[in-house]
C-alpha cells in the first residue's frame, strides 16, 4: 500500500504563512539536537482531511510560500510502500565488535537538482545498544531526535540523488544492522515525488550523489 507524506522546512518564514499552512492542515514537528544539517525555523508535516496526493493542496501551499517574500526553505511531496518498511526488533548482544562502515560525503543539490529519495532509520535509544549508535553515528549523515511512545527516536537520514542508489543503500544497511546489534526502530525509504525550492539554491538535506554512493561501497570491498 501507497502512502504520502508532504513536509515543509523553512530556513525563513512569516507568521502569517505560518498560520495560513497551519490551517490548511499542517502541524509542526517536535525536532532536537539537530546534527549534520541545518536547525530551520519551522518544520511541518501535513496532517489535514484531503487524501494525498492532491495537485489543488499542492498548488495552495506553493501560492502560499510563493507570495511570502520572506520565506526560505522548501516544500516536498514523498511516497513509501507501508509493506517495504522493515522493522528492527533484535535485543541480542554479541561480544564481538563490529567493523563500522565509512562516512558518507554530502554535498547540497545545485539550482535545479533535488533528493529523489531519503532512506530513513529511525532508532529507539533507550532500547538500541551503544555499539549501535556508535554505528549509525558513523555514517556522519543528518539526524535529529523526536521524543514518541514515552521514549526519544533518533532518526537518521540519507539522500540519494537517484532511486537506484536509495534501493541499494537501504538493502544493505538493512542488512547490516539486522546481524549483530541490539536495535529497535525501522528504515524506510520514500520517493520524492513533488518539489519546491525557494530560493533555488536554498540549503537542503546534504544530497550523497551517485559518485560518492559508488566510492562508498568500493570502499567496503561491496559490489551491488
Amino acid at each position: 500500500m501507497k502512502k504520502y507524506d508532504l513536509h515543509l522546512s523553512a530556513k525563513k518564514i512569516s507568521k502569517s504563512t505560518i498560520k495560513a499552512i497551519e490551517k490548511l492542515g499542517f502541524n509542526r514537528d517536535v525536532f532536537a539536537n539537530n546534527r549534520h544539517c541545518d536547525t530551520t525555523m519551522y518544520h511541518g508535516t501535513y496532517r489535514g482531511n484531503v487524501v494525498l496526493p492532491d495537485k489543488k493542496i499542492w498548488k495552495s501551499i506553493c501560492q502560499l510560500l510563493n507570495n511570502d517574500t520572506y520565506f526560505e526553505g522548501t516544500l516536498e511531496e514523498e511516497e513509501y510502500e507501508t509493506d517495504r518498511v522493515f522493522y528492527f526488533e533484535n535485543t541480542i548482544d554479541i561480544s564481538f565488535q563490529k567493523q563500522l562502515l565509512p562516512k558518507f560525503i554530502t554535498t547540497q543539490p545545485l539550482s535545479g537538482k533535488y533528493k529523489a529519495c531519503d532512506i530513513h532509520i529511525g532508532v529507539n535509544l533507550n532500547k538500541s545498544s551503544n555499539d549501535c549508535i556508535n554505528a549509525l553515528e558513523a555514517l556522519a549523515t543528518a539526524s535529529f531526535d523526536k521524543p514518541k511512545e514515552n521514549s526519544i527516536y533518533r532518526i537518521y537520514t540519507i539522500t540519494t540523488e537517484n532511486i537506484e542508489d536509495g534501493y541499494k543503500i537501504c538493502s544493505f544497511l538493512k542488512a547490516y544492522f539486522s546481524d549483530g546489534f541490539s536495535i529497535q526502530g525501522k528504515i524506510k525509504l520514500e520517493k520524492t515525488t513533488r518539489h519546491y525550492r525557494k530560493p533555488s539554491l536554498v540549503n537542503t538535506l546534504p544530497l550523497v550523489t551517485t559518485k560518492e554512493v559508488n566510492r562508498w561501497f568500493k570502499k567496503i570491498n561491496i559490489k551491488v
